[in-house]
């Protein structure tokens, strides 16, 4: 798992790595592809987006993921960025504070989705 959050980085920086709709739809059919049909899904909101690729090498799901936006280069943690990472067993924990709203800029915020 790559992400970044309102405690990791300024909102401009967010806003440069969220993404919506086509674009959601586009970036995971795209590293759904490179992880080898391997699963993958995100989260991407105002305050966070993080990836998760249920992929057995770190590095390989970390390549997988491509740039924080289509049609950039590099990878899923650019040198200097404010992004996170997770694996095993520390994702999947990631995973559960996001959905019970324990990691949220207000403590227990609902979830909304549009998909």
């Amino acid at each position: 798992m790559v992400g970044t959050n309102h405690r990791q980085a300024p909102v401009d920086f967010r806003e440069r790595v969220s993404f919506a709709g086509p674009e959601m739809d586009g970036f995971l059919r795209q590293a759904h592809e490179r992880l080898q049909h391997a699963d993958c899904f995100m989260f991407s909101t105002c305050n966070r987006t993080e990836i998760y690729a249920f992929q057995a090498d770190a590095s390989t799901g970390r390549a997988a993921c491509g740039a924080p936006r289509p049609g950039e280069g590099g990878g899923c943690k650019p040198r200097g960025q404010p992004l996170y990472e997770y694996h095993g067993r520390s994702a999947m924990e990631q995973l559960f504070r996001v959905a019970c709203g324990l990691d949220s800029l207000m403590l227990g915020e609902a979830r909304s989705s549009t998909r």
